[in-house]
Parts: C-alpha cells; structure tokens; sequence
C-alpha cells in the first residue's frame, strides 16, 4: 500500500484550525489542493471533490464520509479508480496551536497506478494546502 503524508504546526486555536478545515464553501477562496467540495461531512454521506494537481486540469472524485469525529478526524474513502482513504487529523498541541495532519492510503489498485510523479505533485499541493490553512488560521487569530 502507497502512503503519502504531511502535516503542518499551526499557531491557532484547535476549534479555530478544525473551523476552516470544515468550511467547504469557502474552500475556492483558499484551498489550492481540494478547489471544491460538496456535501455534508457526516458519517456515510458522500462528497463531490474538485482536486487541482499542477499542470493538471481539475479533476472531480467521490468520496464517502467513513467518519467524522468533530475537531478530530475526518477520514473518507475515495470511490473511482483511486479506492483508498483520505484522512485528516487535528492533534491539539496546547490552547493556541495544533497539528493538522493529512494523508492518503492508496489501495492496491490505485497504488499501482500512483506513479512517482503523481506522487510528487500530491505530495506538494499538500504542502500549498498546509500552508494556505495555516495562514488563513494564523491570519484569523491576530
């Protein structure tokens, strides 16, 4: 199974981070990895997800809600050809900071289909995503 992981120590309150992660409306204002998704994020539910890689037209995938522990975990699983997980977790790290950590499980099928490159470049726009949600918390919180 291929694994691609990141995360981001961000100078925030733990309910400010989990606020703007779960804002999905405002997700085209800030996003630049998940440009839009749509749906509610509960348990079983299914979201539409718009993702721009580099170079990439945007690309739209399902995904269903497999849970979703408030201010904690979001974790989805990927319908389409990508059959793997998407999971997000916070980890408060005191009263005004938190990691915000994401990764991708690729199944067995998608993950022979993750080459290096596509790897590299979601690996990156999880970086550019980190670093937008960190500075829209950061910005909020002055």
């Amino acid at each position: 199974m291929k694994e691609i992981r990141a995360e981001v120590v961000i100078e925030s309150p733990p309910r400010r981070v989990w606020q703007v992660f779960s804002d999905f409306a405002v997700y085209p204002i800030w996003n630049v990895f998940l440009v839009r998704v749509t749906g509610e994020a509960k348990q079983g539910e299914e979201l539409e997800i718009r993702v721009q890689l580099p170079g990439a037209k945007p690309a739209a995938y399902r995904a269903t809600v497999l849970k979703l522990d408030a201010e904690k975990e979001l974790r989805l699983k990927w319908k389409d050809f990508l059959k793997g997980e998407h999971i997000f977790t916070l980890e408060p790290l005191g009263e005004n900071m938190a990691r915000f950590t994401q990764r991708v499980e690729f199944g067995l099928f998608a993950g022979a289909f993750a080459d290096k490159e596509m790897m590299a470049k979601t690996e990156e726009m999880f970086g550019h995503m980190h670093r937008a949600l960190k500075a829209r918390c950061e910005e909020a919180a002055e």
